[in-house]
């Protein structure tokens, strides 16, 4: 009996374990028991020594785990790539994607923040309770005197914490552990470290980009000779591979234009990265080893060889060099945004690029032309994409839309495929996407939606297609293909021959070795992604 009041005594450390496991799943971290543990324990130090601290680690941290909670469950813990979504998404763009998150996470977030108050008043009311009854015994109230067995416990709890601050960090770097002690996830000592870190570290990458805008490029052209007078790229938006129909993974009908004319389907094409920000960063700036040259770039390299450039985007943008794809379209002889220092997203249509190809091919050149158009594709929130009618029921209304856009996407390109060849005979039009999407959360039915996401191999897997004027025959080609050698496809497609790849096989062969994406973590493995297929259309 005594054995059990004295556990019912200690009931509040028992839901201050439970309040440090949900936070720490809160702020995205997989359940470590040595990580979890050591939080547990340094909390409860600061709850017996440092009160004020306790009450403040627990509010403020319950506040970030409430509000992150949404991320966590899509995303996982913060990392560099979410960091760079913040600050390239203007509020448009956020209110869409929050829109998108079911209700229920949005309740479970609530209850969270709720929680952690009712955990800090149950700690402080315990503490009151503690007082009045040391004062009902006439004891003196000495806060926990100090003895050689207390400052054992004190001592080993605190090398736990330690042990436990260290683990991650040294799993890592081995001995240069400290060196990433930002990712250690004692959550209460070291998240916003983590941030700060990943912080600075997009604004160093963005200030370099910015930076060497105007720098001259140093590509190492040996020749040019463009097969075409005009070349057109076309960056989608958001589109997993599987929903093209022209794939054949997808019962529905979603490109027609795609499987009827004559073309190059590429099948085995894998996107550099699960957002826009570091698909693009990885995918049209040269890197070299671990040294980015922020002047090598995509529209430079087009520049430097000749062509006469321009960029055309339906992506708008807060300022001249405020997003990734900006900082590029800048560049180029002419450009266009949809919108400056205001971006309403919800106004944005690719269609409206169109008439702008055409008045551009439409004016004079003596040089071959490169034209780039940045699509908002299929960008969440799917029906704001649409211009077309929806004329798909497939699972619930937001779905029916994502179908509806890759449809309109397939009759985009085959809208830019017209205007290019009548105002050049000679030209190629290449389409591929910046990153796929995936189900969260294993959502099914009426119940499923796509967002973004980094554990799946649809997140990376793209379409990707060719279509030239000479081509005779509509073919699909299974290669395997990374983006991040998306320059050595580009200089190959244009004619241009450069020194880096003066011995490397086509691009348009494939490459044999392992294929790694960015997870907006690290460089994972592409294989080791466990597959998410495709939902199929109900059967009517």
């Amino acid at each position: 009996m005594k054995f059990l009041r004295k556990l019912w005594d200690l009931k509040f450390y028992f839901v201050l374990f439970i309040f440090v496991v949900l936070n720490h799943i809160a702020l995205g971290y997989t359940f470590t028991p040595l990580e979890v543990l050591a939080s547990y324990v340094l909390i409860v130090l600061l709850y017996r020594y440092i009160p004020f601290l306790f009450y403040a680690v627990i509010l403020i941290y319950g506040l970030v785990g409430g509000c992150y909670l949404p991320q966590a469950i899509i995303y996982g813990p913060v990392q560099s790539g979410i960091i760079a979504s913040l600050f390239e998404t203007n509020s448009v763009e956020a209110k869409e994607y929050l829109s998108t998150i079911p209700f229920w996470i949005y309740a479970v977030s609530v209850l969270f923040v709720l929680f952690s108050w009712v955990v800090a008043y149950y700690g402080k009311k315990r503490k009151a309770y503690i007082r009045r009854y040391h004062s009902y015994r006439r004891r003196p109230m000495t806060r926990y005197p100090v003895t050689p067995g207390r400052a054992i416990a004190v001592s080993l709890a605190v090398l736990f914490v330690i042990i436990g601050c260290i683990y991650k960090p040294y799993k890592l770097a081995g001995s240069h552990f400290y060196q990433q002690m930002a990712f250690s996830r004692v959550y209460p000592l070291f998240y916003f470290v983590k941030i700060y870190r990943d912080y600075q570290q997009y604004f160093i990458q963005k200030d370099a980009l910015t930076k060497d805008i105007n720098k001259q490029s140093s590509w190492q052209i040996t020749s040019v000779e463009p097969k075409y007078k005009t070349y057109v790229v076309i960056i989608g938006e958001s589109a997993r591979q599987d929903y093209f129909s022209v794939y054949g993974k997808f019962d529905l009908n979603t490109t027609p234009f795609l499987e009827q004319t004559p073309s190059k389907i590429y099948n085995g094409y894998i996107a550099a990265a699960s957002n826009t920000y570091m698909s693009i960063f990885y995918t049209m700036y040269q890197h070299l080893a671990d040294k980015t040259v922020y002047e090598n770039n995509i529209v430079s390299l087009a520049k430097q060889a000749g062509f006469n450039t321009a960029w055309l985007s339906s992506q708008g943008y807060l300022g001249e060099y405020d997003t990734i794809a900006s900082r590029l379209g800048v560049q180029a002889d002419s450009s266009y945004f949809p919108t400056h220092g205001v971006f309403d997203l919800s106004n944005a249509k690719d269609k409206d690029l169109l008439p702008l190809l055409e008045n551009t091919l439409q004016t004079a050149s003596d040089k071959p032309r490169v034209v780039f158009l940045h699509m908002i594709g299929s960008h969440p929130s799917f029906c704001h994409r649409l211009w077309e009618n929806v004329n798909y029921d497939y699972l619930n209304k937001n779905m029916s839309c994502y179908v509806q856009s890759i449809k309109q996407t397939d009759d985009f390109i085959a809208a830019v495929v017209d205007i290019v060849k009548k105002q050049s005979p000679s030209y190629s039009v290449m389409y591929f996407s910046d990153h796929g999407l995936t189900y969260p959360n294993s959502q099914t039915g009426s119940f499923a939606n796509l967002t973004i996401g980094q554990n799946f191999q649809e997140n990376y897997r793209v379409p990707f297609v060719v279509l030239s004027s000479d081509d005779t025959e509509h073919q699909v080609i299974n290669f395997q293909q990374s983006a991040t050698n998306f320059i050595q496809g580009f200089a190959e497609w244009t004619g241009i021959k450069l020194a880096n790849y003066a011995n490397a096989p086509s691009f348009f062969l494939g490459t044999n070795q392992p294929i790694k994406v960015f997870n907006q973590f690290s460089w994972v493995n592409f294989a080791d992604l466990p597959v998410q297929p495709i939902i199929a259309a109900p059967e009517k």
